[in-house]
């Protein structure tokens, strides 16, 4: 039986309600307090009555795994971390080497993107061309340093 926490996302079994356990106060046979999503309230429920809620990120990934079974998660989406490494800190000294052979002064917005950019080109490379948030985080990078460049607060 899982044992749940506050914090936990949870749909009640006979309603389809969903919250989030808001008290879990342990000891024989204590109830826990749901506060309902959408301001519909609270309730008191038993485990039994309540079922619990993948936690996803904003890539529709689960969050509540282990972190060996993230690491594997994400070993199938990017490569290998031995391999991503290599190719972004090669890409990186590229870079590096390239602005001091050119007297190029790059500031720390500039270089934080281009490291983080040449993580994400990594990844493509090494692991799915085609999973679009990677390319969707290379083009926010880009953008920010757009802004920043143009004086907006970024």
């Amino acid at each position: 039986m899982y044992e749940f926490e506050v914090g936990d996302r949870v749909k009640v079994k006979d309603n389809g309600k969903e919250g989030v356990v808001e008290s879990a106060v342990r000891g024989t046979c204590d109830p826990l307090l749901v506060k309902f999503t959408g301001g519909s309230g609270r309730g008191w429920y038993e485990d039994s009555e309540l079922e619990i809620l993948p936690t996803t990120n904003d890539a529709g990934e689960d969050t509540s795994m282990s972190v060996d079974e993230t690491l594997e998660q994400r070993g199938k989406r990017y490569g290998t971390f031995v391999k991503h490494s290599e190719l972004s800190q090669s890409l990186l000294r590229t870079i590096r080497t390239h602005a001091l052979l050119n007297d190029k002064q790059l500031s720390d917005v500039h270089t934080e993107a281009l490291t983080m950019i040449c993580h994400k080109m990594a990844r493509i490379v090494n692991g799915d061309p085609n999973y679009d948030d990677s390319w969707r985080d290379i083009a926010g990078y880009a953008t920010l340093v757009e802004k920043h460049i143009n004086g907006e607060d970024v």
